[in-house]
Formats: C-alpha cells, sequence, structure tokens
C-alpha cells in the first residue's frame, strides 16, 4: 500500500511540476536542493536549570497588572471540589508533589533580575495544604465561616516570586456534608 501511495505521490508531483512555469521549476529546483544540504539533525537541548528563562508576552501583561495592583486578586481563579468518600490527605498530598515534581510550570515563580522580570523553575516545591476544622461551630455559622475563608483566599493575591502559585484547604467530610444541605 504504501508503494502505491508513493506512486501515486510521484506522479501528483510530476503532474504539479508540469503546470508551472520555467522560473517557477527552476526557483522550486533551488528550494529543494537547499533544502536537502541543509538537513540536518535537529535535536532539542535541554535546559539548563539554573538559568532563568525569558516572558511571554501574556506572562509579562499580567505580571505589569500585577505591579499596578499588588493587592489585588482579580487574575486568581479559584474552584471548589468535593472529594466523597474516605480520604488518606497524606496520600492526596503525595499525589498532588508527585504532580508539582513532574510539572515545572507548577514549580515556576517570577523575580526581577537587572531589571528585568524572569521566570524561575525551582527545583523542588512541596504544597502544603491546611485542613481548616470548624466542628465546634454551630451549622450556620460553619457555614459563614467557610464561605468567608473560601472568598478571602480566592482574593488573596500570590507572593509571585515564591512557587507554588497554588494553594488550597481540606475540610472534613462531615462539615461539607453539613454546609451542602443549605
Amino acid at each position: 500500500m504504501k508503494v502505491t501511495k508513493t506512486v501515486f505521490d510521484e506522479v501528483e508531483i510530476a503532474n504539479r511540476r508540469s503546470k508551472l512555469s520555467l522560473t517557477k521549476r527552476d526557483l522550486l529546483a533551488k528550494i529543494l536542493r537547499e533544502a536537502a544540504e541543509s538537513k540536518t539533525e535537529t535535536t532539542i537541548r535541554k535546559r539548563d536549570p539554573l538559568k532563568p528563562l525569558a516572558l511571554s508576552f501574556h506572562q509579562q501583561r499580567l505580571l505589569s497588572l500585577a505591579l499596578l495592583e499588588p493587592d489585588d486578586g482579580t487574575y486568581n481563579i479559584s474552584r471548589k471540589v468535593t472529594l466523597n468518600g474516605p480520604l488518606n490527605t497524606a496520600v492526596l498530598l503525595d499525589a498532588v508533589n508527585h504532580i508539582f515534581e513532574r510539572h515545572e510550570s507548577l514549580r515556576t515563580s517570577f523575580r526581577i533580575v537587572d531589571g528585568e522580570w524572569q521566570q524561575w523553575i525551582e527545583p523542588l516545591v512541596e504544597l502544603r495544604i491546611p485542613t481548616i476544622d470548624l466542628s465546634e461551630r454551630g451549622e450556620a455559622q460553619r457555614r459563614d465561616e467557610i464561605t468567608r475563608f473560601a472568598r478571602q483566599q480566592a482574593r488573596e493575591p500570590f507572593n509571585l516570586a515564591q512557587a507554588p502559585l497554588l494553594r488550597g484547604m481540606l475540610l472534613p467530610p462531615r462539615l461539607l456534608a453539613d454546609t451542602a444541605r443549605r
């Protein structure tokens, strides 16, 4: 099947070439010759982990906005995730931290060096997720406290010079079950 496809491709290419003007055929031949001569094996070099990286245009824009309003958490993205069933907090944190080890973007921070913003990829970052225990409070008070704390966390700006640029909190399942009935 591959032979048929190759023959078909060659016939199609020959047909298309025959329709080109002499000037365009010469130009095509030159381009193909140069491409064949310059064919070298392309390798992607490993990034030096001790050197910072330049920022993309969008990163520069967001950092400029962060400098204008340093106490503003407008660009924070807040999400609630509900896990059902038994939860081993140590295993959850271990799994999240393994994800951090694997993905450089989760270990990235931003610093000014020689007057220029640069992104730095930390070799190791450990996410700590506090567990909030409001079991001593009544149901309405717990619900209000959870809502207040979640809103506060969503608005609080990140220290862009310190990775991770992610945070979370855990509420024991019994508290969530009580607040979910509202």
